[in-house]
């Protein structure tokens, strides 16, 4: 295969899906090749294969459990070991956990990119325990691509992101095919 083979990686349904579901369908298939790595959760793993992906199937939770989550991860490290993709696209905080440690233990380049930090939802101790996960992945080499300007920019302000590290495309991968539907003013004109 002459193509680059990118493998996404992620637990979480709902807005991730459609960014991904979009990266797959809006790129060149004879130039690139989809992996996706996910749960039996939301649609992804279901409309990812008709978009021409591989999907691969490995239990993962949202909520973080020291024993599943370890579990998922050397599941992953396992495939991707045998499968050696050119690079791995992490989504969501679990999803950059895994993408950038895999990466790194693997030597394959990571990017991760959160969809909205998770720690921003959180409060007390698990806002302080999400935001240090979030420092503790700065510290391998891999690079952040935000979904928009102001979570690159509280990337670098409030995680630690290098700028050398941050990717810049604020595309949140939008359809290219997509038409928003009139608003009720334009229908009246």
């Amino acid at each position: 295969r002459n193509s680059i083979n990118i493998c996404h990686i992620t637990q979480s349904p709902g807005g991730v899906e459609t960014f991904i579901l979009n990266v797959i369908r809006n790129t060149d298939s004879s130039l690139f090749f989809h992996t996706v790595i996910c749960y039996k959760n939301g649609n992804l793993y279901k409309r990812a294969e008709e978009f021409g992906a591989k999907v691969i199937l490995i239990p993962m939770i949202r909520e973080i459990s020291l024993i599943r989550d370890f579990k998922s991860l050397v599941n992953i490290i396992l495939y991707l070991k045998k499968n050696r993709p050119d690079v791995i696209h992490g989504h969501s905080a679990k999803g950059g956990v895994f993408s950038v440690l895999s990466g790194w233990l693997l030597k394959i380049p990571s990017i991760y990119t959160p969809h909205a930090f998770s720690y921003l939802s959180q409060i007390g101790f698990k806002k302080k325990t999400a935001l240090y996960i979030e420092k503790f992945l700065t510290m391998f080499n891999a690079y952040f691509l935000p979904s928009s300007e102001s979570e690159r920019d509280r990337a670098i302000m409030e995680v630690g992101w290098k700028n050398k590290n941050v990717l810049k495309i604020y595309y949140n991968s939008i359809s290219i095919n997509y038409h928003p539907p009139a608003s009720p003013k334009q229908k009246m004109v």
